[in-house]
């Protein structure tokens, strides 16, 4: 069963065409890793499967429900953890949790559940304002996966994250994927999508220019950053290759 699937998609903003008939889908359980330079149309797309933006032609379907014809049913399989964590920062973590959990009506024992998966013992006591960056991005992690979504969508996890975040972030994912979830993954830290995904979705220009697995690279490059550079040339984005 495809989890997410984006058919032929358009999107333009301010008269310019953005999206230009872009298709991929995710499967059950799959991990994709999104790649893409700037101005390519990846949050751009992210935006579209999450709901905050409307497509101009194309369909997107989430667990079989159409974003467009059944928004409702097809937002609820989608829990999203964008690149700035959206946190309430005068209350403390489990009172975030507890928010999120109030919200999406799931039961008392989820929240207890999920403040052990946060790691964050005592420190949920605290208030969200007084968090590191990997801290905030681990309790939003947990908020997005409240409700036990069938696709997770992470806006650049790794962002300000140290090390040890890093690969606690890792796990994490990976734990996600074992509660029966797939993961929608977008990142410039190219070393970490390598260790995380099984697909790589690349798109530019608005077009999806590669689809595959990381097991289909292997024989004929060295590493993702070596893909990367291949396929849209070692002058764009040279930047974003973070060992």
């Amino acid at each position: 069963m495809k989890v997410l699937q984006v058919e032929d998609i358009e999107k333009s903003k301010k008269r310019k065409k953005i999206l230009k008939g872009l298709s991929f889908s995710v499967g059950e359980r799959e991990i994709v890793g999104l790649l893409g330079p700037n101005g390519s149309g990846k949050s751009t797309t992210i935006k579209c499967i999450s709901g905050l933006y409307r497509t101009d032609r194309g369909r997107i379907r989430i667990c079989g429900n159409d974003i467009k014809s059944n928004r409702l049913e097809a937002l609820k399989q989608i829990g999203i953890a964008m690149e700035v964590p959206a946190l309430y920062p005068e209350l403390s973590g489990i009172q975030n949790l507890r928010m999120a959990a109030t919200a999406r009506k799931v039961p008392k024992e989820r929240v207890e559940e999920l403040a052990v998966f946060t790691d964050l013992g005592d420190r949920l006591l605290d208030r969200t304002g007084t968090y590191s960056m990997g801290m905030k991005m681990r309790l939003n992690l947990a908020i997005a996966i409240v409700d036990q979504p069938k696709l997770v969508i992470l806006d650049e996890p790794t962002n300000g994250l140290d090390p040890e975040a890093v690969f606690r972030l890792r796990r994490e994912i990976e734990e996600i994927r074992q509660r029966g979830s797939a993961v929608l993954i977008s990142s410039h830290q190219l070393s970490e999508m390598e260790k995380i995904a099984d697909r790589i979705v690349a798109i530019d220009d608005g077009i999806v220019c590669f689809d595959g697995k990381l097991d289909d690279l292997s024989g004929r490059f060295e590493n993702l950053e070596e893909f990367y550079k291949n396929l849209y040339g070692a002058d764009k984005n040279e930047s974003i290759f973070a060992k």
